[in-house]
């Protein structure tokens, strides 16, 4: 039987763990490997374990030293003895890091799928960085969301012939579907107040400081009324976080910095308890936590330079936006905020028929038809 090896970082990727779970559940052979320290995934244990299909791997990888020296070896060894002709090897984030294995992966007569997640593709200069050619030229199938073809077509125009769409189900979305008819009150939330959330990371490109600031000008009776969180949870410095902290308490407005992560459950309740969230990020893929958001009847503000062809073609309703006009925007979206909801309440239902693991299993099974 034909084997699909799922390849890519294991440590806090729930996605391709999940991605493989549901493979498995519709009849696919499915393992996990991570090919920078040659571990995989045990579905049974649900654990990250070093390689274990030859004598003395599990030893030698579990050393940190000894792992340095020989992850890549018995990365080579298991395309060589362990991946079968007619075998998938799938490359999830698609790096140059990968260049070195693309002729043991031919001779292992494995068919090689190269799926894009995002930063690989969206912050990536073919000219300037370490080139990916070997692969994308020795690649039988490339993958990605809609939101990344355009990119792809500028850079790697030669390439567009391989290419099939792809997207990972929203495993939270069940999650808040269970949490919507009794939503939990937070202590955290002041019901008193609108509540605003900005970004869903740490990282400096979520431009922070641009939006507090377009927050700051707002009138007096507008900032009373807002309590505004700015999750934190990874991609955080210490030192950006003392400058965010600081901006809001320039801005005069009552704010938190959330900086641990959530539970399903606790995320669920937080994006329900939201009235506004803002994001205008430099540049994005189709973002998982922005989807869940709108699914939550969140009124969304997004910056209009990014492009999400899936919410269009869905018809969703969200307010594009730039720094020019964010406050003036915001100031209306407050007035007419019983309005804005009702809009947004709308978005549920399509985001649910598109987004969910069971809707979108079926590309990933066509993707791995050969």
């Amino acid at each position: 039987m034909r084997t699909i090896h799922l390849v890519g970082s294991l440590y806090n990727d729930f996605l391709l763990s999940e991605l493989g779970k549901r493979l498995r559940d519709r009849g696919w052979n499915v393992l996990l490997h991570d090919f920078r320290t040659a571990n995989s995934y045990n579905f049974d244990t649900n654990r990250v374990e070093p390689f274990t299909y030859f004598w003395g791997s599990k030893y030698l990888l579990s050393q940190k030293i000894s792992r340095r020296l020989t992850s890549k070896y018995f990365v080579r060894r298991f395309l060589k003895e362990v991946v079968k002709p007619g075998d998938i090897i799938n490359i999830h984030a698609v790096y140059s890091f990968y260049n070195q294995f693309v002729d043991d992966i031919k001779q292992s007569g494995a068919y090689l799928v190269c799926t894009f997640w995002g930063a690989d593709i969206l912050n990536v200069n073919p000219v300037v960085h370490d080139p990916i050619a070997p692969l994308l030229q020795n690649t039988d199938r490339i993958s990605m969301v809609r939101s990344l073809h355009n990119n792809f077509s500028t850079k790697y125009p030669e390439y567009l012939n391989k290419v099939h769409p792809s997207r990972f189900g929203l495993k939270n979305l069940e999650v808040l579907e269970a949490h919507k008819t009794s939503v939990l009150r937070s202590k955290k939330i002041d019901y008193t107040k609108i509540n605003l959330c900005i970004g869903y990371n740490g990282h400096v490109s979520q431009q922070h400081f641009e939006i507090i600031n377009s927050l700051s000008v707002l009138p007096t009776h507008i900032k009373e009324v807002l309590n505004v969180f700015v999750p934190l949870t990874y991609g955080l410095s210490e030192n950006y976080k003392s400058q965010i902290e600081s901006e809001l308490v320039n801005s005069e407005i009552k704010g938190e910095l959330i900086l641990n992560r959530f539970s399903d459950d606790e995320l669920a309740e937080f994006k329900l308890n939201m009235d506004i969230e803002i994001n205008m990020q430099v540049n994005d893929a189709l973002s998982a936590s922005i989807t869940e958001s709108l699914y939550a009847g969140t009124i969304m503000l997004l910056g209009e330079w990014l492009n999400y062809p899936e919410f269009n073609d869905l018809d969703l309703y969200y307010t594009p936006v730039s720094f020019e006009n964010l406050s003036a925007t915001l100031e209306k979206v407050i007035v007419q905020v019983v309005t804005e909801h009702e809009k947004s309440s709308h978005n549920a239902q399509k985001i649910y028929s598109f987004f969910t693991w069971t809707h979108t299993i079926d590309l990933w099974e066509n993707l791995y038809t050969f």
